[in-house]
């Protein structure tokens, strides 16, 4: 069987393209899994500060705590507070800061919006750990889950 200089090109080239992939990737510390399942009844007086959209309360669960933001009458979004640049140091947890659209790490200063989570300032890349909500507007309650 003879093998030809274009299909030994072909494998190299794959090869590479493999290898340069997979070393990416490793090189990203990821904000671990974590079990994500509790209620918000919203007319608890711990909770009032989410009766207004464009209001954000903390809370526990989550790897270091979880940011629950109103986006609108029916809709909310539930963020972890863990920086994603490097999420096992005990300095990257995040806090509103003080115009309330931006949640700020201490540590490497990053900025991510509560809309969304998405980065707003880095040295962060990657968005925040979002967890899923579903409100029911006849109980006035959240459930954040994932």
């Amino acid at each position: 069987m003879k093998i030809t200089n274009s299909k030994i090109a072909f494998f190299l080239i794959l090869t590479l393209i493999s290898i340069v992939l997979f070393n990416c990737n490793k090189d990203r510390e990821r904000v671990p899994y974590v079990y994500v399942d509790f209620y918000l009844n919203l007319n608890d007086p711990d909770f009032t500060e989410l009766s207004a959209v464009g209001n954000v309360v903390a809370v526990t669960g989550g790897v270091k705590g979880i940011f629950v933001y109103r986006k609108s009458l029916d809709e909310f979004i539930a963020l972890d507070r863990c920086c994603t640049y490097e999420p096992s140091k005990s300095c990257e947890i995040l806090n509103v800061d003080s115009t309330g659209l931006f949640a700020v790490c201490a540590c490497c200063e990053s900025e991510f919006f509560l809309y969304d989570g998405y980065v707003n300032k880095g040295p962060a890349e990657y968005p925040l750990t979002q967890y899923r909500t579903s409100f029911n507007s006849m109980t006035n309650t959240l459930h954040v889950f994932n």
